[in-house]
């Protein structure tokens, strides 16, 4: 664990925003639906996306991707080195929870309750 300076930006935006880290980078996503790549080490802004129209997004690393989840019910990933988008795709309804990877399938749960699962 590392401890941040004050002035570290991150701190202010981690509370509460929802947060997902991986290889050097956390991703951070606020509640206008942006969703923001800090360096983990120096807390400089790497990139910045509009992964919603509103609300939160719920962000997942997976290999050197970013996918987010959002209310709205659309699953978009994103490129971990400089925001691209990669792809994106309508889910059945609103997503109630982080995406979950495991091996190469990405699961997803609706707020129905119903779990998708993408591969």
């Amino acid at each position: 664990f590392r401890a941040f300076p004050a002035a570290f930006p991150l701190v202010a935006y981690l509370i509460g925003a929802l947060a997902a880290v991986g290889r050097r980078r956390v991703f951070v996503c606020l509640d206008d639906g942006t969703l923001r790549a800090y360096d983990a080490v120096d807390g400089t802004v790497e990139w910045t996306r509009q992964a919603a129209d509103h609300g939160r997004v719920l962000p997942t690393v997976v290999d050197d991707s970013v996918v987010a989840a959002n209310a709205t019910g659309s699953l978009h990933a994103f490129s971990r080195h400089d925001g691209s988008e990669r792809w994106r795709t309508p889910v059945a309804g609103p997503l109630g929870a982080a995406p979950v990877v495991v091996d190469d399938t990405i699961y997803l749960v609706t707020d129905a309750p119903r779990v998708f699962a993408l591969d």
